[in-house]
């Protein structure tokens, strides 16, 4: 085994020590990062690095990815981080965000949302967008689910982010 020092000149290459860190720490360390390292990080999402203040693009999907991991209540949870509210801070994949009020954004829709943002173009190979869309899809059958609880925006339709998506009548 070849070890990293006699390769890369006694340096240790980011993606393998990035490769370690969790969720929790990648979102920390997000957190910490410059700005100029963090627009640059920001526009490989299409967002620049103001997207990053308060941490809420990054730390939102930890907070969901916290949940789901401890099978905490998802559907009707006000999440602590949140996007930035300002339009301005907003890439505009994420624009109908700021149709939310404060109590709103903090709901499951803008965690969905900037899950499939980040995901956008299947950067991750995830095929998040219709995958989620389609367990979505069967929740629709569900008398008990109300998707006014999720919070959607009412323009969230006319975004691409969810184009596709139909199926979001309360019954």
């Amino acid at each position: 085994m070849v070890k990293h020092d006699t390769l890369e000149d006694g340096k240790f290459p980011i993606w393998a020590a990035v490769e370690l860190l969790d969720f929790g720490n990648i979102s920390r360390l997000s957190a910490g990062l410059d700005d100029p390292v963090a627009t640059e990080v920001a526009n490989e999402f299409g967002g620049g690095g103001e997207i990053h203040e308060g941490c809420g693009v990054v730390q939102s999907p930890n907070n969901l990815r916290n949940h789901v991991a401890h099978q905490s209540r998802l559907w009707n949870f006000h999440y602590p981080q949140n996007p930035p509210s300002p339009q301005a801070l907003l890439p505009d994949e994420l624009m109908h965000l700021h149709d939310l009020e404060d109590y709103e954004r903090s709901k499951l829709f803008t965690r969905l949302s900037v899950l499939i943002w980040l995901d956008g173009e299947n950067k991750f190979n995830l095929d998040l967008k219709s995958r989620l869309f389609a367990l979505l899809h069967t929740l629709t059958e569900s008398e008990y689910i109300k998707f006014s609880s999720m919070s959607y925006s009412s323009t969230f339709q006319s975004s691409n982010l969810w184009s596709g998506f139909s199926h979001w009548d309360d019954k």
